[in-house]
């Protein structure tokens, strides 16, 4: 007795199968897999738009906040001795390294979800 097969439904299915558009993104991604023999998804996959996204602009924010770490610094040294000066460029800086913080957490997490999508 053999099993049953289940045939899923997949709206590009025909369009691949036939040969017309076999040699577009959307045929060729689904016929990768990762270690686990499981497909790729083009969106959340391995190397994945979302996946992409967030490391543009992961990059983007964390050299803003590091700018910003200098900035701080320099605006600390310059600060001859003024108080307030002082406390204003402090602030930069700890606001930095809070948002520099904040992205990688973002970005650890948003790794997270996307590898158990």
């Amino acid at each position: 007795m053999t099993p049953a097969t289940v045939a899923a439904f997949g709206p590009f299915s025909d369009v691949c199968s036939n040969g017309d558009a076999s040699g577009s993104a959307l045929c060729n991604s689904t016929s990768k897999s990762d270690s686990k023999g499981n497909p790729l998804n083009p969106l959340t996959g391995g190397k994945g738009l979302l996946g992409a996204i967030t490391e543009i602009i992961a990059f983007i924010a964390g050299a803003a906040a590091i700018i910003l770490i200098v900035v701080g610094a320099l605006r600390f040294v310059t600060a001859g001795g003024d108080s307030n000066k002082a406390a204003s460029a402090r602030k930069t800086v700890v606001n930095a390294l809070i948002g520099l913080a904040v992205i990688v957490i973002g970005k650890v997490l948003i790794d997270f979800v996307l590898s158990k999508l």
